[in-house]
């Protein structure tokens, strides 16, 4: 799978379920598109989520 950042429109609904389980619980976000996810993988400019 390419990276959320990457992924066109239609390719969203075609993996929605795997979509959810990556950014049910997210731990990152990307600095550049504001997307978010659990693993920064996943991303394209990921960056490291405060728990404050």
């Amino acid at each position: 799978m390419k990276t959320l950042c990457k992924l066109k429109k239609d390719e969203r609904t075609d993996d929605l379920e795997k979509i959810i389980l990556i950014t049910l619980t997210p731990k990152y976000i990307c600095k550049r598109c504001v997307r978010v996810a659990k693993a920064k993988g996943y991303l394209c400019h990921p960056m490291k989520m405060s728990s404050r």
